[in-house]
């Protein structure tokens, strides 16, 4: 079947496709479908970069080394979106693997050796999803040499097309769309259990869109952030807080009504909070927590704090050293930078979770009064300044009245109906979203985090 990819290109794939991709693409193509064995072999990390999944803890943002998580017991329920026993063992059973130096890390990895296709035998197509955008480049040797044997190399992004003057990003839902199409060109679909997993997800997105309902009755507002990052003052913590409409996971919290407050827009993906990433030079207080140059007050009760720094942030030790009134009061949920696993079981997972966080907070901070935003699009923290945050608004995900609707029997043609809306993207990403490349080398630097840093597609740090 035809298969027509971001780049616009149309690719033709033939029945049963041997593939090379990601690994969480590979497990979110897993969740419509696909099989481990149309898998050559995987690139990338095969777990959660911060975690500490057997026995191994990178520590990317090296702020409380003397903690030891990696002495520590592994905690499944501390990572949702790390891979479960059963997504492991699917893993497990692809053999190949392209990135073997690094894919075990709990950190973020760039190597990828693709000269093993050439004694081991190319696939009939390479896929490379957002998360993973830095892996192939067109001006790179693996793609050259994919071309060189005929390997086609399909790609999809998390933003749309560049037709006008800024970028716009595709939520996450739309993004899992692209995946959901994928897999029916594959061949490999599994229209049940997709007709399921959609209508798992749409229950999830009404539910948090009803908890975003009550955190804005109760005047709690909310702000995503990777902290802690190195050491730093008592009270401060080096930070770096995101643009929501980078992100198609912030963006679809956006549009199901999460009263998110827009950080102070410098035209990437990242305020950096961290100085000049030395020891010392973060600028992010507890006591005063305010944008970086404007200095507005961003009065939080609810952290998305960044997964990639889980054990840090959710210890004690940080709790202690930077004691701010939504940190102590436990009111947080985890969110995964650039999306990660494009699935609708995997945004269901998520959006649950997150509802339940949000539902119990209060506010813990001054009040605000939020901001009337006049549109019917998700550009709405275009028209945001710093610090505001809109009044509920909410962009119903296109299918979901209509699948909720239908009876058991529903086809699979009228459920694959409005797989990628490509409604509903997300607001300016204001020039650029630093898409480089990183390192995973044994040892943890400086450097070695900074070009992770600037890599938002397969959202290093």
């Amino acid at each position: 079947m035809e298969f027509k990819d971001d780049e616009n290109t149309t690719h033709i794939i033939p029945s049963n496709a041997k593939i090379v991709a990601g690994a969480m693409d590979v497990l979110a193509l897993s969740h419509f479908g696909l099989k481990s064995d149309s898998v050559i072999a995987t690139m990338g990390e095969r777990s959660a970069s911060g975690s500490n999944f057997g026995g191994k803890y990178y520590d990317g943002n090296i702020a409380f080394k003397e903690i030891g998580h990696e002495n520590k017991a592994y905690e499944p329920s501390l990572f949702p979106a790390d891979p479960d026993e059963a997504e492991r063992a699917y893993l497990n059973e692809i053999k190949g693997d392209l990135s073997k130096v690094c894919s075990d890390s709990n950190y973020y990895c760039s190597e990828v050796d693709w000269t093993s296709l050439d004694k081991n035998g190319w696939p009939d197509f390479i896929f490379i999803g957002p998360f993973y955008s830095s892996l192939v480049k067109k001006d790179g040797d693996f793609y050259g040499n994919a071309t060189k044997n005929n390997v086609p190399v399909i790609f999809l992004t998390d933003e749309y097309a560049k037709d006008t003057s800024a970028e716009v990003q595709r939520d996450m839902v739309t993004v899992a769309g692209r995946y959901e199409e994928l897999a029916l060109a594959m061949g490999i679909i599994d229209s049940a259990k997709v007709i399921e997993d959609k209508k798992a997800m749409c229950k999830a997105a009404e539910t948090f869109s009803a908890a975003t309902e009550v955190a804005h009755s109760r005047g709690v507002r909310m702000l995503a952030s990777y902290m802690p990052y190195l050491k730093q003052e008592q009270g401060v913590a080096g930070a770096f807080i995101p643009d929501v409409g980078s992100c198609p996971k912030l963006a679809l919290m956006q549009m199901l009504g999460a009263p998110i407050i827009k950080h102070e827009h410098s035209g990437s993906y990242w305020e950096n909070r961290a100085g000049d990433y030395t020891a010392g030079s973060g600028d992010f207080y507890a006591n005063n927590t305010v944008s970086v140059n404007e200095k507005v007050p961003y009065n939080v009760d609810f952290w998305l704090y960044d997964d990639r720094v889980t054990l840090d942030f959710l210890s004690a030790e940080f709790a202690a050293h930077w004691p701010h009134p939504a940190l102590l009061a436990k009111q947080y949920s985890y969110w995964t930078a650039s999306g990660r696993i494009f699935s609708y079981v995997h945004t269901a997972e998520y959006l649950t979770i997150a509802a339940g966080q949000l539902s119990k907070a209060n506010r813990v901070t001054p009040a605000t009064d939020c901001t009337k935003v006049d549109t019917t699009s998700m550009d709405v923290m275009r028209k945001l300044k710093t610090g505001q945050h809109s009044c509920r608004h909410v962009i119903p995900i296109p299918f979901c009245a209509e699948l909720m609707a239908v009876t058991e029997g529903v086809t699979a043609e009228s459920a694959n109906k409005g797989g990628s809306s490509d409604k509903g993207g997300s607001s300016d990403k204001g020039g650029s979203s630093d898409k480089g490349g990183s390192s995973a080398a044994a040892t943890t630097t400086i450097s070695h985090f900074i070009a992770a840093l600037l890599f938002l597609g397969g959202a290093a740090l």
